[in-house]
């Protein structure tokens, strides 16, 4: 988030009525997954061993409690507490950058820089032989899904979204005019999200060439929402203040999305951010983005220190390679006070192979030191 972790320490208020839910048998990896999904959660204990909480009862290793508002700290041995910090989103592009890249940046302490990582991006097509809208993979991205990148990066507790982009077609994400194409591109959706283990989708609403429809978003994104339990529904913020103020059936985008973050990459952090408090959002859900392309220094210090000082949810970085490590420094000195650390014996290459075995390749490579 990263998040804040305090060893052997649990929850001392006597009133636990912010507890969301609790479950058992999750490692702190997949813990802190679940919590970086739920935007409601604020902090989360997690039981390393048996403990007994006076006035509570008695929990199992494994068990993990959620909790929404402020922790009360306390010694309790065999129980970790993680607090939520600022959180940090990268988008990678496939088409140059392995995603697995993204667990190589650490801050100094040893924390995670990122929470979520998006891969960018999967299309929107049209389906030529049924009609209505295709979801659709480049070579790059079906060997990001298919390489094991995904779970490399969970096993260290990020999260990951497979962002799907419009792709010049007559139909996209604000052009669903009808329930049988909405329907089964959410089925197409659904099915991608479960084959390769994903966190979730992240939508990105641009170039296409149909026709906006008002209550599209909404009607899309209410359904994504009840196939998709437990996972993330974010979208790329720009543009878009029709679709939020539309609704279907009674449903508003802002209510479907987990987050948001806003990628104009230009101007002060309150035009960017504050319309979608007014269109429904909360704090702990939006970020804004910077780009790494063209990178600007001072901007991105600026940005950050807003997002500081206003209790935003955290900061969405586009772009992230091999190379990001001076700019992601400088916004986690803004944010956490501390640099960013790039372990170059992490990096994993990236070549234009063709498909699945495209990473594969790679990986066997690596792993005999040939070039």
């Amino acid at each position: 988030m990263p998040y804040q972790t305090s060893v052997d320490t649990g929850n001392n208020q006597t009133d636990w009525s912010g507890l969301l839910w609790r479950t058992s048998t999750l490692d702190w990896q997949a813990a802190q997954r679940a919590a970086t999904i739920d935007p409601r959660v604020d902090f989360f204990l997690y039981f390393r061993t048996a403990a007994t909480v006076p006035g509570q009862g008695s929990f199992q290793a494994g068990d993990v409690l959620f909790f929404a508002g402020s922790p009360a700290p306390g010694v309790l041995p065999g129980c970790d507490l993680y607090t939520k910090d600022f959180f940090a989103t990268a988008y990678v592009q496939a088409n140059d950058q392995r995603l697995v890249n993204v667990g190589c940046y650490t801050l100094a302490d040893g924390r995670e820089f990122f929470d979520i990582a998006c891969i960018f991006a999967a299309n929107i097509g049209w389906n030529h032989v049924d009609g209505g809208a295709k979801l659709t993979f480049n070579d790059s991205v079906s060997a990001a899904l298919a390489s094991g990148d995904i779970q490399a990066l969970q096993s260290k507790g990020i999260v990951v979204l497979l962002s799907i982009l419009n792709d010049h077609a007559s139909t996209g994400w604000s052009e669903f005019s009808n329930e049988v194409d909405v329907r089964n591109f959410v089925s197409q959706v659904v099915e991608c999200v479960e084959t390769y283990g994903l966190d979730g989708i992240d939508i990105d609403d641009e170039y296409s060439a149909g026709t906006p429809v008002a209550d599209s978003l909404g009607w899309v994104t209410t359904l994504l929402r009840q196939a998709l339990p437990g996972k993330i529904v974010s979208k790329a913020l720009w543009q878009d203040s029709q679709f939020f103020q539309a609704s279907w059936n009674g449903h508003t985008l802002a209510e479907n999305l987990s987050f948001g973050w806003e990628m104009s990459y230009g101007g002060d952090g309150a035009s960017r951010l504050d319309p979608y408090l007014r269109d429904g959002m909360v704090k702990a859900q939006l970020a804004a983005g910077v780009t790494l392309d063209n990178y600007d220094k001072s901007a991105a210090e600026v940005l950050a220190t807003f997002i500081r000082s206003n209790g935003f949810g955290g900061i969405m970085i586009f772009d992230v390679g091999t190379d990001s490590g001076e700019a992601l420094s400088d916004i986690s000195n803004v944010l956490w006070g501390q640099q960013t650390i790039s372990d170059s014996r992490c990096f994993h290459q990236w070549l234009p192979l063709q498909g699945a075995a495209a990473m594969t390749a790679i990986d066997q490579a690596e792993a005999t030191g040939a070039e």
